[in-house]
């Protein structure tokens, strides 16, 4: 590793992760991101659903309970993310995925992303009741929705609601190649990755994949269902990957990504931080634009 690169992590969480790695001790993911179905509502510019339509498969739920019961045996106490390319808020079982998370793992996180087009403020609360610490929902279409704008008058301000008004223009990601085709590097960014040593990402079919630009599940690690997900984690496959990134030896599919080290240092560290917020009954409304 660089000495600027070196530079840009050494008081950072990540450089603890880093050290650890070459040190080879053991290490444990930050991030898990479970999809629990490939339903989305919308094609956006941005997203690889506008080229490649995605169906409506869901998780099978004994496959999410086998997944949880090892996360409960490790203690896992770091973010789970349900979510991936799909729109979770169109996954009926939703309520319950988080209730079963969070007695599984009281500790952990949970979060998710959405577009927000299927939520409303009752949801929003049995989201909440259910054990729901955070959730992030993008705005498409230049302002923020009217089913959006009304939550937001009813909730408190410090409810864990992000909502921000995001343009395709600014969202500039390849996905590994598969889409925003004008960005794909000419040659490839010989710059480390943080990804695969902080997150691990199931897609709905159990699969896990190199990281969350994979769309197109190119790059396989391990399959939860007949594996676990601590032996997928520390495989010596994935390990010969992060070997690789930790040299700025990027190969297959990362040659077609246009993530830099330092944004994909900044985007693991803010999804994994911890943001568990409490359910009050009583404590949600009051809030405002």
């Amino acid at each position: 590793m660089g000495k600027r690169i070196y530079l840009l992590v050494e008081k950072r969480q990540t450089h603890k992760k880093i050290q650890a790695f070459t040190k080879n001790e053991p290490t444990m993911f930050d991030t898990i991101g479970i999809e629990t179905s490939e339903k989305c509502n919308r094609k956006c510019g941005f997203c690889p659903n506008s080229v490649y339509a995605q169906g409506q498969e869901e998780m099978p739920k004994a496959l999410f309970e086998r997944i949880l019961i090892q996360l409960e045996k490790l203690k896992f106490n770091g973010t789970v993310v349900l979510y991936q390319y799909n729109e979770p808020l169109l996954d009926p079982r939703l309520e319950g995925f988080i209730a079963q998370t969070r007695g599984a793992i009281p500790n952990a996180t949970i979060m998710f992303s959405s577009n927000g087009d299927y939520l409303n403020y009752e949801r929003w609360i049995n989201l909440r009741k259910s054990g729901l610490d955070f959730s992030v929902i993008s705005q498409y279409d230049g302002k923020i929705n009217n089913n959006i704008a009304e939550i937001l008058k009813k909730l408190d301000e410090k409810e864990p609601l992000m909502v921000s008004i995001r343009s395709e223009k600014d969202l500039k990601s390849t996905r590994a190649g598969t889409i925003n085709f004008s960005e794909i590097p000419l040659t490839p960014i010989n710059e480390p990755c943080l990804r695969p040593f902080s997150q691990l990402v199931i897609r709905y079919t159990g699969k896990v994949i190199i990281c969350c630009e994979d769309y197109l599940n190119q790059v396989i690690i391990g399959d939860t269902k007949i594996q676990t997900i601590e032996s997928i984690w520390n495989s010596d496959q994935i390990n010969k990957i992060r070997y690789e990134l930790l040299q700025g030896k990027r190969r297959g599919i990362c040659t077609k990504c246009n993530t830099t080290f330092k944004q994909s240092v900044d985007g693991c560290e803010w999804i994994a931080t911890p943001r568990r917020h409490i359910y009050e009954k009583g404590k949600q409304s009051g809030g405002g634009l």
